[in-house]
């Protein structure tokens, strides 16, 4: 019997260190995870790798993560989002929420919620402690 098939999340962060601090928590979730540092090289890990999930921050060197958004919704890629943001830009999560985002969090992001999100947005069981 084949082991279950690790669901791919896709992390998009410009900063280096969050993408580390979020592999490695997600990673010992028994998740397989990609990173991508802008717009464009995530848009293409998206359309060959297909993830389950992408953890995408607002404020990226080539655009706005809500661009990224546009651009899928556009193209009809529909898959789980919760946006990243240091900035507390109102206007830029509500049309991110108006564009089907499962949630956002603000940095710093607390692991524990993160995870939390993460199953919730990948529909899966919350272990109870």
């Amino acid at each position: 019997m084949q082991p279950p098939k690790q669901k791919k999340i896709l992390i998009v962060d410009d900063a280096g260190y969050i993408r580390i601090l979020f592999r490695e928590a997600l990673k010992n979730e028994g998740y397989e995870i990609l990173t991508c540092e802008n717009i464009a090289s995530a848009y293409e890990t998206i359309i060959q790798t297909k993830p389950a999930l992408m953890l995408l921050d607002i404020s990226l060197p080539d655009g706005s993560g809500v661009d990224l958004l546009k651009q899928l919704r556009k193209e009809r890629i529909v898959l789980p989002v919760i946006m990243i943001t240091a900035v507390s830009s109102k206007d830029l999560v509500l049309e991110a929420l108006k564009l089907g985002i499962k949630s956002y969090l603000t940095k710093p992001v607390d692991i524990r919620i993160l995870k939390l999100r993460v199953k919730e947005a990948l529909d899966e069981p919350i272990p109870e402690n």
